[in-house]
């Protein structure tokens, strides 16, 4: 699961060692850039609240974890990589670890002129907490190799397309609006709260409502947000073609990198 020599096993960084495959996982995932967690705050939330909704009971502090992950990036020499922090529950108890795994980033290229998306017809039992779900995974895993896809995004039973397998979606209709899944529906991913405030502090018109499959072709625009791949422009979505170039996803994009500048200066002044 990890790929650096050192991970952090509770409370202490250890080297790696293999790690029995448990009966439930909850897990967050953060990238670092310049040696720093990004989000780390935000990050830190959506993890206690997927153990709480997962009915997990674990605890860390966060001053000890934020000290703890940026000594384990120090200690493993990473600068840009994502990191995988995951409670697992087994008949032996409950462990935590932390480590950095492999990460997969869009080139230059690919925000220039956008990604292929595919539609898989599945949806989480459990949107709103981070769990491990081997069956969603490896169906969206195996469509996104047969079909070269850079992600697929889930359509539940009403035929409403909610997120992407490992990200969220956002779209930009005829008028200008930006439309996305409500946060009921889907995994309120960190990258998607921080595009929201900057949409609202842009006073963009936004949307929280799931777009149609029969609506797509109504769509002029859109991009997927995460962890890895930010503000993502979206070309063509199950073979219809999507506007790329587009100044509101653009202008998204900056704002993001933007917030992202600022939160680094914030984890310095907060935690080192």
């Amino acid at each position: 699961m990890f790929e650096f020599p050192f991970i952090i096993k509770n409370s202490s960084i250890v080297e790696a060692l293999p790690i029995a495959a448990p009966q439930k996982q909850v897990y967050e995932v953060i990238r670092f850039i310049d040696g720093l967690p990004i989000f780390f705050d935000e990050h830190f939330d959506r993890f206690l609240s997927s153990c709480r909704l997962a009915g997990v009971s674990y605890h860390i502090n966060k001053v000890t974890l934020a000290s703890l992950l940026f000594d384990l990036a120090q200690k493993n020499g990473v600068q840009c990589c994502n990191l995988k922090y995951v409670v697992n529950v087994s008949d032996d108890g409950v462990d935590f670890y932390a480590g950095f795994i492999k990460s997969r980033y869009p080139s230059k290229e690919m925000y220039r002129k956008g990604v292929s998306v595919g539609l898989l017809y599945e949806e989480r039992a459990n949107p709103n907490a981070k769990v491990l779900n081997q069956h969603l995974r490896g169906k969206a895993d195996a469509l996104i190799a047969r079909k070269g896809y850079y992600e697929v995004v889930l359509v539940n039973h009403q035929q409403k397309i909610t997120e992407g397998s490992r990200s969220n979606l956002f779209f930009i209709d005829a008028d200008g609006s930006v439309i996305t899944a409500p946060l009921g529906d889907v995994l309120g991913g960190i990258t998607r709260m921080v595009i929201i405030e900057e949409i609202q502090r842009l006073k963009l018109p936004l949307v929280e409502r799931a777009v149609g499959v029969d609506e797509l072709d109504r769509m002029v625009a859109g991009f997927i947000s995460g962890t890895s791949p930010s503000v993502l422009p979206i070309a063509e979505i199950e073979g219809l073609p999507l506007t790329v170039p587009m100044s509101v996803v653009e202008q998204l994009s900056q704002c993001y990198h933007a917030r992202i500048a600022q939160d680094k200066t914030l984890f310095q002044h907060k935690y080192l």
